[in-house]
């Protein structure tokens, strides 16, 4: 059964995140592909874990990695696209390329537009309220320096995913705009196979369609 909104999970690190999405099921699951990174996933238990999935397409995450550390961490994957940092070149048709903007309290959607028509080869967007804590809630005030209309407006012209902290009734509302869909953050085991789910259960149950 399909999903009200396009949706992607990044930085998976467990195969009980993964089946979860998967069941859903979203479009995206995400995978860091940076051993700097504490949600850094080994090639390994990567296979490992797309071995027991089947519905969505697969992405890593290599911002930091040059080109030739991009392609030994995609050798032998079923990887369909690459999320890179805002400034990152890659040069490539063979992937679908997320490209990953940093939103802070004080972003207006000039400066936006002008930063994602700045890079090329990017697909989608990801405009990510998460690293630098900006609550999504402030979208819908209008008197804020960047709101969920502006974000509808860009959306006419380029295909824009929010990463962000949202609440099922936040999400009812991303639904009323124009917007392409949101991009959520995999979470942790509490050990082996164990992982409960109540941080994004009611986030999940309101992107679900009834037939």
């Amino acid at each position: 059964m399909p999903l009200k909104t396009f949706v992607k999970v990044s930085s998976i690190t467990n195969l009980s995140d993964a089946r979860y999405f998967a069941v859903y099921p979203v479009h995206w699951l995400s995978f860091e592909a940076n051993s700097i990174s504490t949600k850094y996933l080994p090639k390994q238990k990567l296979q490992e874990i797309v071995g027991w999935l089947e519905g969505p397409k697969y992405c890593l995450q290599v911002a930091g990695l040059n080109e030739a550390e991009i392609k030994e961490a995609t050798s032998g994957l079923p990887i369909d696209g690459l999320e890179l940092s805002e400034e990152q070149q890659l040069n490539t048709t063979e992937f679908t390329i997320f490209r990953r903007l940093l939103i802070n309290s004080h972003s207006t959607v000039e400066e936006i537009e002008t930063r994602m028509n700045s890079v090329e080869n990017t697909d989608y967007f990801i405009l990510d309220f998460l690293i630098n804590d900006v609550p999504v809630e402030q979208l819908f005030n209008d008197s804020s320096s960047l709101s969920i209309r502006d974000l509808s407006h860009l959306a006419k012209a380029k295909k824009i995913i929010i990463a962000g902290h949202f609440t099922a009734e936040q999400i009812a509302q991303f639904l009323e705009f124009n917007l392409l869909g949101i991009d959520l953050l995999g979470g942790e085991e509490e050990k082996v196979g164990l992982r409960a789910f109540d941080d994004i259960q009611d986030v999940m149950e309101e992107l679900e369609t009834w037939e």
